[in-house]
């Protein structure tokens, strides 16, 4: 699923608002962090036109504003007087995703050499001036590491400690100029200003995060409607990723084509029944229209179009492997974690012999009340990391680079 997320910090509870822009809705999400986990609050779900995204670009303008003002539409009157809509954050689809690494150090302002939130400032500043090769734009620094004299190491600001310098090494964040500002504009055309930016695989690795039983490293595979994202995950943060065209809509277009069925009535079907090895049991249904289908005819249907599937996302996996040196040996125990609307097609497991192998696959269903959808991963893991220390990207600026590529650091 190619998709933006919208944040909206509501002035209670510290909760958030989110505005998902799929390919086939806009989903709309209040929710707030529970020591770590995501609660939420309000759903909303609003069909986006025929076509209005695909594959990340805007087709139809005024058919996704208008799916964000309706969406946005609280019919909740004690929830819509505490969201506030005049800022929001903004999680952007993983299209040409790339990771950096920076690092830098300033000195500190005050005479006394406390470290104040001004240091903090200031260091972040030199790592957001980095230029970004071929286009990129900076859209989040997510700092690993703090430092100051004498080789101290902080995972968080080290506020009120006594260092003559304060120095930070991070992840940069960076998507093409284009994306960021094409998806912003959709925000503000709906009458919304953009504040905090964030690349939707990095919502979806703080969600899996959240959960103390799930890896910090492993191939994540984003499974949408129109497209797919393959990202390797290390330490619980993005360093790569690959995306291709291909998703859930494919198979709905294979069933249609092979059961002579509408897609709306193949999506259905695939929904309801999903894929079986061998014979079923009273195998014919008939639909609404009065059409019949047969169901082991719709597992062939679904195995066929599975044969291209499974091999686009093993090689998308492949092509990670040697972006980080040859066979990258030590990527091979990775496990898969899946997630995406169709990821939960029934029997997928099945069906994807060629990309798991012998690695452990796992098909995420977020543990969230009113929301164990995996299609909503990426929103979840936004509001499960809400409040963690992030600085992000709001100008555009840029300057001279030292940014170095991530490669072999999984």
């Amino acid at each position: 699923m190619i998709a933006a997320v919208l944040g909206v910090f509501m002035q209670s509870k510290g909760a958030t608002s989110l505005i998902e822009i799929g390919e086939s809705e806009v989903r709309f999400l209040i929710g707030y962090p529970h020591h770590g986990v995501p609660e939420v609050l309000y759903l909303r779900r609003v069909p986006l036109p025929s076509g209005a995204i695909k594959e990340g670009f805007v087709k139809d303008r005024d058919g996704v504003v208008a799916a964000i003002r309706e969406a946005v539409k609280i019919d909740d009157e004690e929830i819509a007087r505490k969201v506030d809509l005049s800022i929001v954050s903004l999680l952007l689809p993983p299209n040409g995703f790339k990771v950096y690494s920076c690092e830098k150090q300033t000195t500190v302002v005050s005479p006394s050499n406390l470290i104040d939130h001004v240091d903090v400032s200031n260091v972040l500043a030199l790592v957001q001036k980095e230029a970004v090769p071929n286009g990129n734009e900076v859209v989040e620094i997510v700092p690993s590491v703090f430092f100051v004299d004498g080789g101290r190491l902080f995972a968080t600001p080290p506020l009120t400690t006594v260092s003559s310098t304060l120095g930070v090494r991070a992840q940069v964040h960076t998507l093409p100029g284009s994306l960021v500002h094409s998806y912003r504009s959709l925000v503000e055309e709906a009458g919304i200003r953009t504040g905090r930016l964030v690349v939707s695989t990095s919502g979806a690795a703080s969600l899996i995060h959240s959960y103390k039983d799930l890896p910090q490293g492993y191939f994540l595979i984003d499974m949408g409607k129109g497209s797919t994202k393959v990202a390797l995950i290390g330490n619980s943060l993005p360093v790569n990723s690959v995306l291709f065209a291909y998703g859930g809509a494919n198979v709905d277009q294979e069933i249609a084509s092979s059961l002579s069925l509408s897609e709306e009535e193949a999506r259905f079907l695939k929904e309801r029944y999903g894929y079986h090895e061998g014979t079923r049991k009273d195998s014919d249904v008939t639909l609404k229209s009065g059409k019949k289908a047969n169901l082991d005819d719709l597992s062939k249907a679904i195995a066929d179009s599975f044969l291209n599937y499974d091999k686009y996302i093993a090689n998308s996996i492949a092509t990670i492997q040697r972006d980080y040196g040859g066979s990258s040996g030590h990527l091979a125990p990775f496990p898969l974690i899946f997630i995406g609307g169709a990821s939960s097609l029934i029997g997928i497991k099945s069906l994807l012999p060629r990309t798991i192998g012998n690695r452990k696959a796992i098909f995420l269903v977020p543990q969230v009340m009113g929301a164990r959808d995996p299609a909503l991963a990426s929103m979840l893991g936004f509001v499960s990391s809400d409040g963690a220390y992030r600085h992000t990207h709001a100008s555009g600026a840029v300057g001279v680079s030292s940014l170095s590529r991530l490669s072999r650091d999984a």
